[in-house]
């Protein structure tokens, strides 16, 4: 893969959802013609449903596997590009965090990462896919939290992202076996319930 690139067609509609790509509350948003966008902090952490909390419903989109990307990406520690669908499990369960360089709060949230791999790595696959900012700033990021241990992604062309709807970050996306889509966090790592939508009992 190459470090820079001179020139980039990208479809309207994906570009136009590149430019909300939120700034992390650092005050850099995806693109300088953009503003970040001010969302609804009360409707954007989705976990698996309960009866009582409505906006903790499941979320309803479904991606299987065929689906999933099959798209370059860059694997950060190792500097090696690799197809991003390569990195699924068979009927393992995955754990998508995305995250991005300037990120405070994807800062913060890393060594809570670090350690559910380290406790659940064998029962659901952990991916950081990363997007945003420059490839120089994701090695960086990979260096100061430590996380070169885990499949570390960088998405320069955000298509990810896109698949999944991603405009904010940290986000914490669990799909099943089957790679269908079982919930979403927003800025809020929950273990239980991030177990309990994997199916992984403890």
């Amino acid at each position: 893969m190459h470090q820079h690139r001179s020139s980039r067609v990208v479809p309207a509609v994906a570009l136009a959802l590149l430019l909300t790509l939120g700034a992390c509350g650092s005050g850099k948003s995806a693109s300088p013609a953009a503003a970040p966008v001010e969302r609804d902090r009360s409707s954007t952490t989705v976990t698996p449903e309960r009866d009582t909390v409505a906006t903790n419903k499941t979320v309803a989109a479904r991606s299987n596997a065929t689906a999933f990307p099959d798209i370059e990406v860059l694997h950060v520690p190792s500097d090696a590009p690799v197809r991003l669908r390569s990195q699924l499990v068979a009927d393992q369960p995955t754990l998508l965090w995305f995250w991005a360089p300037h990120c405070p709060l994807c800062v913060r949230e890393a060594p809570t990462m670090k350690a559910f791999a380290a406790k659940y790595g064998d029962r659901i696959r952990v991916i950081g896919l990363g997007a945003q900012d420059s490839r120089g700033e994701a090695v960086d990021f990979v260096r100061e939290t430590d996380t070169a241990g885990l499949p570390m992604l960088w998405d320069e062309s955000g298509e990810s992202w896109i698949k999944f709807n991603v405009t904010n970050q940290p986000t914490v996306i669990v799909l099943s076996g089957d790679g269908d889509q079982r919930a979403r966090f927003f800025r809020n790592f929950d273990e239980d319930a991030i177990l309990k939508a994997a199916g992984i009992t403890t």
